[in-house]
């Protein structure tokens, strides 16, 4: 029990530690690995960070403790703190989203365009040879027949010599797109779940727009709450069991023992009055203290086989049935 206590307790530490090491790669970001380049922003989040994680679990043990206002108080400094890092999260996520999405978007409108540019060219060179061919067969007519000289002459070399330099444009145009790459997806991961809840009903663009508002909020919850649960549970209150003996053998000098414990305070009680002179004993009748101590290990009976009172006489037949101080006296009469 005590390995298993303790093992928990190890886990949750490790928990937390991890959950705020989250929060703070969050906040930070590759700043977190360069304590050289921290600043005063850096050390009042920090500071922030741990205070609110650790009114999140004061608040409970203060109300434990019947100490309303003081839990009111923590509950306070636990929201505020909550509300001032997710705001920072948010604002630092932001920013890093934004800035690698424009840059994301930047390069995608420029692989478009090129491509548009390439296809543009590639038609441009595809009517140049075409006037070039024309030009070469004398320019015919409709039935085919040249109405010119064939040959090359001005007209063709100037459509050769603008196709030369299309197709120059095209091979540029096709290298800058090889070293582009292929276009990148914008929010990849909202756009699958909004595909995937577009099945159920959902509307693809606003959940989309949706996930990409809620995701920064989730990150910094999920570390925060995380953390303040985990210290909480390691460190906890442990119950102790109360100690069950198991398979311990008992032996008569231990149950000897045991009623001399608990007789020991308890005087023995004095016989009852002799009746009046000249009225004899009934047969039905003995002391009670003499029959008591006949019939068990010569030990004086207690206030829980007396009956305290005015009754201080038994039946003889049920005195004789008592044979252990466990078993209670029957009812005076």
């Amino acid at each position: 029990m005590q390995s298993a206590t303790t093992s928990s307790r190890v886990l949750a530490i490790a928990a937390a530690l991890a959950f705020t090491a989250g929060a703070l790669v969050i906040l930070f970001g590759d700043t977190l690995a360069r304590p050289s380049a921290w600043t005063i922003y850096h050390a009042l989040t920090i500071l922030t960070v741990a205070a609110t994680i650790t009114a999140g679990h004061l608040m409970p043990a203060a109300w434990h403790d019947r100490r309303p206002m003081a839990a009111v108080g923590f509950l306070v400094l636990f929201l505020a703190g909550t509300g001032l890092v997710v705001y920072q999260s948010v604002g630092r996520q932001a920013e890093t989203s934004d800035t690698r999405t424009l840059s994301v978007e930047a390069r995608n409108k420029a692989i478009s365009d090129k491509q548009t540019d390439l296809d543009t060219s590639r038609q441009r060179l595809a009517d140049a040879e075409s006037q070039v061919a024309y030009e070469i067969a004398g320019r015919p007519d409709k039935r085919g027949r040249p109405t010119s000289r064939s040959g090359c002459g001005g007209n063709c070399q100037d459509w050769k010599q603008r196709a030369a330099e299309v197709r120059s444009h095209i091979h540029m145009l096709e290298a800058e797109l090889a070293t582009l790459g292929a276009p990148t997806p914008v929010a990849p991961k909202a756009a699958k779940m909004a595909a995937v809840l577009a099945l159920f009903g959902a509307d693809e663009a606003r959940t989309k727009v949706a996930l990409l508002l809620i995701e920064p909020f989730l990150w910094t919850l999920f570390f925060e709450i995380g953390s303040v649960i985990s210290i909480g549970f390691a460190s906890r209150r442990d119950r102790t069991p109360a100690s069950v003996m198991i398979g311990t053998a008992v032996t008569d000098r231990d149950l000897a023992q045991l009623r001399a414990s608990f007789f020991v305070n308890n005087p023995a009680p004095q016989d009852p009055p002799r009746p009046p002179r000249g009225q004899p004993f009934h047969q039905s009748v003995v002391y009670h203290t003499t029959a008591f101590k006949s019939s068990t290990t010569a030990i004086a009976p207690t206030g829980t086989h007396i009956e305290s009172g005015r009754c201080n006489r038994l039946r003889q037949p049920a005195t004789r049935n008592i044979k252990h101080p466990s078993v209670r006296a029957p009812a005076a009469f």
